[in-house]
């Protein structure tokens, strides 16, 4: 959950962080985790950098801190944040491989142009290299230092060409 929360952050925005269990303002995570409970949990908040001044934010803990600070625009991005965060996880599946070394591309009709886009082409063999039915794609993208619609985008035709199947994330 962890890492499709991230994946769907970093997706939304650039510049979101992420933080340890507990290394954070506290909210009801802790009584969901419980001793006798233990119910993982997420913590998505809309706060400043710890290295912020005003972290978390000013109005923080007091009487200022109401329901009237907070933007139509931000909560509905919030909401468009955990759809897409529901999203990634419902796509994380884990891609098998059905090949035994690495894949001839030309015979399957693959290309993309080192010439052309680079960065395009790497990923397709690293992410090729990573297909070994222990990885989603998720963890694909987070290894190949790429989105998760890159990834998406080669398993969806390495899958048509019959390369791959696919199993669901444990």
């Amino acid at each position: 959950m962890d890492e499709c929360c991230l994946a769907a952050m970093q997706r939304a925005d650039p510049y979101a962080w992420e933080k340890p269990y507990r290394e954070l303002i506290g909210n009801d995570e802790r009584q969901f985790n419980a001793p006798g409970v233990r119910v993982p949990m997420l913590q998505l908040l809309r706060v400043l950098p710890p290295s912020h001044p005003d972290y978390p934010y000013r109005e923080y803990h007091s009487s200022l801190d109401t329901p009237a600070i907070v933007s139509s625009r931000r909560l509905q991005e919030s909401r468009d944040l955990v759809l897409q965060i529901i999203d990634t996880l419902e796509a994380n599946r884990v891609p098998v491989n059905r090949f035994a070394g690495e894949v001839c591309c030309s015979r399957y009709g693959l290309h993309i142009d080192w010439w052309t886009d680079p960065d395009g082409h790497r990923a397709l063999f690293r992410i090729m290299d990573l297909i070994d039915g222990t990885r989603s794609i998720v963890q694909i993208a987070k290894a190949c230092s790429v989105r998760v619609e890159t990834v998406t985008r080669v398993l969806d035709a390495l899958h048509a060409r019959g390369l791959i199947d696919y199993r669901n994330h444990q």
